[in-house]
């Protein structure tokens, strides 16, 4: 069963998600949603209630999920701003230099043990999108994130797949790819969970 994924984004800055032509991926920060989602699962990221609460800032189908070293062993995606973890011969990884992770992010980056990549992806950025009431309950709220389409799951945390899929086709009709620019300037990320 396809889950989906809800957070805040809080800052959007291009790095975290990813969002370039042809390619969405999400390598830093939401380590718990990189360690668990899965081929088919979708990501949804939000605006935070100081910038319009229930805004869709990006959309996101994961049709790959790479270790970091994979990550950055495909020369074509080593070129990716958000592909920062070179693998070390002796075993872990060195933080490349970049203006959005610094040390202090390291382990929680790490902890999150994959790199989701997808093809099929919408994202908004400036241009977010409100999200109508039908699929409100679905927008996250506050820290964290939330998992809808768990197996076994009780209500609250059921979604019929039709809901994931009107939902999509909602997002999807508003355009694909990159619709916008990123909201904010890139800056170092010091609250990145």
């Amino acid at each position: 069963m396809m889950r989906l994924y809800s957070y805040i984004v809080a800052v959007d800055d291009g790095f975290a998600p990813c969002p370039m032509p042809g390619l969405c991926s999400l390598a830093c920060c939401k380590p718990m949603i990189r360690r668990l989602a899965r081929q088919g699962d979708w990501v949804m990221g939000t605006m935070p209630k100081e910038r319009g609460e229930g805004r869709l800032v990006y959309l996101m189908q994961v049709g790959r999920v790479l270790s970091f070293a994979d990550y950055y062993r495909d020369q074509k995606l080593r070129r990716r701003r958000d592909c920062i973890y070179r693998p070390l011969k002796c075993g872990g990884f060195r933080q490349k230099g970049n203006p959005w992770h610094g040390h202090s992010n390291i382990k929680k980056d790490l902890s999150g043990k994959n790199v989701l990549l997808a093809k099929r992806f919408v994202y908004f950025g400036e241009n977010a999108q409100p999200v109508p009431p039908a699929f409100r309950r679905y927008v996250a709220r506050g820290q964290g994130h939330r998992v809808w389409g768990t197996p076994g799951a009780k209500a609250p945390n059921t979604i019929r797949p039709d809901t994931i899929k009107s939902l999509v086709q909602w997002a999807f009709s508003r355009g694909c790819g990159v619709r916008g620019k990123p909201f904010d300037p890139p800056r170092k990320h010091t609250n990145c969970e």
